[in-house]
């Protein structure tokens, strides 16, 4: 059997749906999936890492680089394949991979480099100069690059890389719509009936989806509908955040923090509008499958062309404030 070691995380974003996915779909009795990660053991984190332990892949934890510094990051790992010389391939999904590849490179592996998304604007220009030592070399480390949109590729790898297009797929079969499901997900929900407006958003709670942003637009239009209500789908660092910004504005009783959840078709067939402002995507699988449900999608210009596949999105500039 080949074993493929990938240097990801753990928690539910969209990079680590692809390898989900991907790894519910192989054929497991001829390949299988493993995890080096650098993330915590949690809430946000246990739920695929149950699922990958279900699969047979294994998934191993240890310190951030911000903690070992990148020598001892570079230690860490050269130690680790010695040990595992199962790991033939090694596939680099994170910003500083970079590392992991040079060890994986002096061990005699193959080396995959991954990029999931565009760049990110958000990010401080300071912050995007500390990174450019580690995303830099990968492109130089990797015997073979992977992108998820021509864009994703050129911002990490360059324009004269050869890069492989592996795009972000789902299974369209599960969201077909369906209306008994779309009334069973909202009673479920407290949405008794169809003249409420119901918003959503499928995505972790971190800072590149823009949460804060959605929550200061969803005021402004509860304002105008108060029959209205907000459901976020996902965890992650930024929820007591959120949630504490959600009772400053006394929007309790309308945002409905749904949390970490493998019903996502049902949720998106539940709701009228899927709202979707981050700050950048690649290829994001959250909108794929919104726009395979039939919701109406309202995204901002960080999400690529390649993301829009139907004439039911609507995309917007984050420039003005929430008001317009």
């Amino acid at each position: 059997m080949l074993r493929v070691l990938h240097v990801s995380t753990m928690r539910c974003g969209g990079a680590e749906t692809l390898l989900v996915n991907l790894h519910r779909n192989i054929d497991r009795d001829k390949l299988q999936f493993d995890y080096f990660c650098y993330d915590k053991e949690g809430r946000y984190y246990q739920y695929y890492e149950n699922i990958v332990r279900e699969l047979g892949g294994k998934v191993w934890h240890f310190k951030h680089p911000r903690e070992l510094g990148i020598y001892g990051t570079y230690r860490v790992f050269r130690d680790f394949l010695m040990e595992h010389p199962e790991h033939r391939i090694v596939h680099g999904h994170v910003w500083y991979s970079a590392i992991q590849l040079m060890a994986a490179k002096k061990n005699g592996r193959i080396c995959i480099a991954h990029s999931h998304s565009s760049s990110d604007i958000s990010m401080s220009w300071r912050k995007s100069i500390l990174k450019i030592p580690f995303i830099y070399p990968a492109r130089h480390l990797a015997d073979y690059l992977f992108a998820c949109s021509p864009q994703a590729g050129v911002d990490k790898f360059g324009r004269k890389a050869k890069v492989r297009f592996l795009r972000n797929g789902i299974d369209t079969g599960r969201y077909t719509f369906n209306p008994e499901t779309r009334r069973a997900v909202r009673e479920s929900r407290g949405v008794t009936s169809e003249g409420t407006l119901v918003l959503g958003h499928v995505g972790s709670l971190s800072p590149v989806k823009n949460h804060k942003f959605l929550v200061e637009v969803f005021r402004e239009i509860h304002n105008r509908v108060p029959n209205s209500k907000l459901w976020l789908l996902g965890g992650g660092e930024l929820e007591d955040e959120i949630r504490a910004q959600v009772h400053a504005l006394g929007l309790e009783d309308a945002v409905d923090f749904v949390g970490i959840t493998d019903r996502v078709s049902e949720y998106l067939m539940g709701m009228d509008v899927f709202v979707f402002p981050s700050f950048h995507e690649g290829l994001s699988i959250a909108l794929l499958e919104a726009q395979a449900s039939g919701v109406p999608c309202v995204v901002s210009s960080g999400n690529q062309d390649e993301g829009i596949v139907s004439d039911r999105v609507r995309r917007l500039r984050l420039g003005p404030p929430p008001s317009t």
